[in-house]
């Protein structure tokens, strides 16, 4: 199987031996490297087990969820991929506002390989009418885009982008989403894994988290690419 790396543009010659050849598996196709690979760190070992946040924490839950408890009535319960580096700043940035839609399928597997078996409903988060306009596409539903979701969730039109604020506007902000009606009854009494890109402060996912729950939803957790 021969691919061209969607970072480096050097060419992926894959050999699949017999072993897998007879074990009647799906082929995923590869769109990174191996040295590119190897550029993306994976969250490992001790982390809050609310956030994924890297870290040796008191209970094992960082400072950070312990505040946010005072403030919601529920736990969050985030599980991230990849640590938020520098090349992952750098994959971002062509790939979510330079527009390049083709670095979607650079880590697809990686979601695909963790959703596999999970009976949750995936519900993307939406990006506003503004984001669209200007990228023309909802990164986070290119990332999944060969998954069954559910957009049950709709961005308002705020006058910021979330990308653009710094950490107090973040963690400022106020409820960003509404509920798209004919489409929330079809997680009524569900659960649901939220997707999104990058978890940040985790405002964007606890809003979304909260709109959910208030609206029927008998279970949300979250899954980002990187934290």
């Amino acid at each position: 199987m021969i691919n061209e790396c969607l970072i480096c543009n050097s060419i992926i010659n894959e050999i699949l031996n017999i072993n897998f050849i007879f074990s009647f598996k799906a082929y995923q196709n590869i769109y990174i490297c191996k040295l590119c690979r190897n550029d993306f760190i994976k969250i490992t070992g001790n982390k809050c087990k609310n956030c994924c946040k890297k870290g040796d924490f008191e209970s094992k839950i960082c400072l950070e969820c312990k505040r946010w408890s005072t403030l919601y009535n529920f736990k969050l319960e985030n599980y991230s991929i990849y640590e938020y580096n520098e090349k992952m700043q750098d994959f971002f940035q062509k790939y979510k506002f330079n527009g390049d839609f083709k670095l979607r399928k650079v880590f697809q597997n990686d979601l695909v390989n963790y959703l596999n078996n999970k009976s949750e409903i995936l519900v993307p988060i939406p990006v506003s009418e503004k984001a669209m306009e200007s990228r023309g596409f909802n990164q986070v539903i290119g990332l999944i885009e060969n998954i069954e979701y559910c957009e049950c969730l709709k961005a308002l039109n705020n006058k910021k982008n979330q990308s653009k604020k710094n950490r107090k506007e973040r963690l400022q902000t106020k409820q960003p989403f509404s509920i798209i009606s004919d489409q929330i009854k079809l997680v009524e009494g569900k659960e649901v894994i939220l997707i999104d890109d990058i978890y940040t402060t985790g405002v964007t996912l606890r809003h979304a988290t909260n709109l959910l729950l208030h609206n029927g939803v008998k279970k949300v957790r979250s899954l980002t690419l990187a934290r």
